[in-house]
């Protein structure tokens, strides 16, 4: 038997839904109105170190528009130059709009491949200070902070 608040938790939610449902549909039928669909490279990072330009040209021809890269042991771009992924990307109508990444040694490096790539948004995946304590976080936002300068001179987006 149901108590009286899970059941009205499960009214909400399902009213909730049932208004915001609608805006994610078209007026016929339940196609999404999606505009641009993405795909993260992480998803295929075996089939992208194993063959990126082809696997990049599959997902074009899949339909993905835009691209979310992810640091690979072959760097930033699964072995591809900044240059030579936007071009890939641009010929099969993708967008690389954004890359995951480590605030590392290389840092300054990924900013700069990632303005080069034309890519908008820079992502830190991690914390770049490991341990759960209310010291590194204040340590990770200070970095985060900083980072987020460096992004901004370069004209990419730090999350």
């Amino acid at each position: 038997m149901k108590s009286r608040r899970r059941f009205l938790q499960e009214a909400l939610l399902a009213g909730t839904g049932s208004l915001i449902m609608p805006g994610f549909l078209k007026s016929k039928g339940t196609e999404p109105k999606l505009k641009k669909v993405g795909v993260q490279l992480y998803s295929v990072r075996t089939e992208m170190l194993a063959d990126a330009v082809g696997t990049l040209k599959k997902l074009g021809q899949i339909g993905y528009q835009e691209i979310e890269s992810a640091q690979s042991v072959k760097g930033n771009y699964y072995g591809l130059a900044p240059k030579e992924i936007k071009k890939i990307l641009k010929d099969q109508g993708m967008t690389l709009r954004s890359g995951h990444t480590h605030i590392d040694k290389n840092w300054q490096q990924s900013i700069e491949q990632a303005a080069e790539a034309g890519q908008e948004y820079i992502i830190c995946s991690v914390l770049p200070s490991p341990g759960q304590t209310i010291e590194n976080y204040q340590k990770s936002a200070d970095m985060f902070n900083q980072a987020g300068e460096q992004c901004k001179k370069s004209g990419v987006l730090f999350g």
